[in-house]
């Protein structure tokens, strides 16, 4: 055998000896890296941003003065949102429950119009989405891989924008009558969604959320010129689908 070889195989026999007695011995080798813990429990904070779809179905223009009602229907409108979240976790095995709140800024917003009695009358309503807010339970499950899945739910808010306009011309005579309201509209919320922790204090999740908050907003706009009933504006069903991506510290 050429002396290379030989000491090849010496020092082969040497490593594997070595390693041996070090385990009978009780010496521990280095473990390999460990996995990210899969610690559910305690507070966090976070950013979202996501796309949104307002669904409004039903608003509706009426004249008391000849009884003239008009729908002004739409499919909806899509827009963007983001914001903060922020919340409290409890894990006991693999059932993990909390409590969250959150508030986004939205571009929510859509204009309707539709031509009424007489050459060149019309009503115009419109609807703005600012904020959406929401305070929610969670209940998720725990499972392999470092993944959270859950669902959600609880009370919810919007901040509001209506605006509704009526133009009619009986001959040469132009009438018009306006309503504006900035209110906050109460619902509900539910939803769910599927959370990962990339390391011990950082997770990223992506959700879904289906808001209601059809309160059958009414305003009422004066006709001027002239002594008139006021015509009436009503916003009725409304609803927001939401998916977004979040990204959270947890302490």
């Amino acid at each position: 055998m050429k002396p290379s070889a030989l000491l090849a195989v010496v020092a082969l026999g040497i490593g594997f000896g070595g390693s041996a007695a070090a385990a009978d011995i009780g010496i521990q080798t280095e473990p390999p890296s460990p996995a990210v813990a899969s610690n559910w429990s305690g507070p966090y904070l976070g950013v979202n941003l996501g796309g949104a779809w307002q669904s409004a179905p039903n608003w509706t223009y009426f004249n008391p003065n000849n009884g003239a009602r008009f729908s002004l229907s739409s499919p909806g409108n899509w827009g963007v949102l983001g914001g903060v979240q922020g919340g409290y976790g409890w894990q006991v095995g693999a059932l993990v429950l909390g409590v969250e709140g959150d508030v986004s800024r939205t571009s929510l917003s859509e204009t309707r119009t539709v031509p009424t009695i007489g050459v060149g009358s019309f009503a115009r309503m419109s609807a703005a989405d600012d904020w959406l807010g929401s305070l929610r339970g969670r209940v998720g499950f725990a499972g392999s891989n470092n993944i959270l899945f859950y669902l959600t739910g609880g009370v919810a808010s919007a901040n509001m924008e209506d605006n509704g306009h009526m133009t009619r011309f009986i001959g040469a005579a132009e009438y018009v009558a306006d309503a504006d309201s900035t209110t906050i509209r109460p619902g509900w919320v539910v939803g769910g969604g599927a959370e990962w922790m990339v390391a011990p204090h950082v997770t990223v999740r992506l959700e879904y959320l289906h808001y209601d908050l059809n309160n059958n907003q009414s305003q009422t706009g004066p006709i001027f010129p002239g002594i008139f009933i006021p015509v009436r504006f009503t916003w009725t069903n409304y609803g927001a689908e939401v998916v977004r991506a979040g990204l959270n510290y947890k302490f």
